[in-house]
């Protein structure tokens, strides 16, 4: 055996490997949409209690006059 044909060999992936990246990358799509689901939905509740807090102290304020 010639070293370049064991090299051959062991450069070509195994059905089984295939399907593990696949499977991972799967995940990782899954995974990056989830986390920016729920990224969104946390930058939204703080907007609300932003806009929440600014509102209740605007109407706490006096009038100036």
């Amino acid at each position: 055996m010639s070293n370049g044909w064991i090299l051959g060999l062991a450069e070509k992936p195994k059905v089984e490997e295939l399907q593990m990246d696949w499977l991972r990358s799967e995940d990782l799509k899954e995974e990056k949409n989830v986390t920016a689901s729920v990224v969104i939905i946390a930058v939204e509740v703080l907007l609300l209690c932003v806009v929440g807090a600014i509102t209740r102290n605007i109407k706490r304020r006096p009038l100036l006059r």
